[in-house]
């Protein structure tokens, strides 16, 4: 794994949760307020297609990457919105995931999808990217009453989550582009 892929994915999943926030906060009671909602959670859906192609393989592969994440993001949604867990909403983006490595023709796909290297690494992902960030933002430490010992806290504790989520990408990506010792042998 290259530092620049690291970079970039550190760079970009910040900009993408950026681009969330503001499509969350645009006003939609005029036309065109609707159209640029739209227009904005095309371009979110697009730019987080090409960080999740670009972390499993090429980034020329986004389109691919798209129907994937689509679906993933839909069903989340509906989870979300019917209210059960919060980790409920992991469940379709474990199914998803080897969908995203192989729509994005991360190296040997076809016999990495068929190896348990795959399931391991989305247990590492849901773990190590969504688990451990999620329990850290909902753990509030005694901190004592300072408003500001509590906000630097929660800052702390944010920043951490967002770090570890970011990076867990492309770890996952460079963990199944590796190839296990199991094909060499075949060979």
């Amino acid at each position: 794994m290259t530092a620049s892929r690291i970079l970039l994915q550190l760079a970009g999943w910040p900009v993408t949760a950026a681009l969330v926030w503001w499509w969350l906060s645009l006003p939609e009671g005029r036309a065109w307020q609707l159209v640029l909602s739209l227009l904005l959670a095309v371009v979110i859906l697009f730019v987080a297609a090409m960080l999740l192609a670009h972390a499993f393989g090429s980034w020329r592969r986004a389109h691919r990457v798209l129907p994937w994440l689509i679906g993933a993001t839909a069903v989340t949604g509906l989870i979300v919105w019917r209210g059960y867990h919060p980790l409920g909403a992991l469940i379709p983006w474990i199914i998803a995931l080897p969908g995203f490595y192989w729509a994005a023709g991360g190296p040997n796909y076809k016999a990495q999808l068929q190896h348990g290297r795959t399931y391991l690494g989305v247990l590492f992902w849901a773990v190590a990217g969504v688990l451990v960030p999620y329990l850290l933002i909902k753990w509030v430490p005694d901190v004592g009453p300072s408003f500001n010992a509590q906000a630097t806290s929660a800052a702390v504790r944010f920043v951490l989550a967002a770090v570890l989520f970011t990076l867990s990408w492309p770890l996952l990506g460079a963990w199944w582009m590796k190839e296990p010792e199991v094909f060499h042998a075949q060979s």
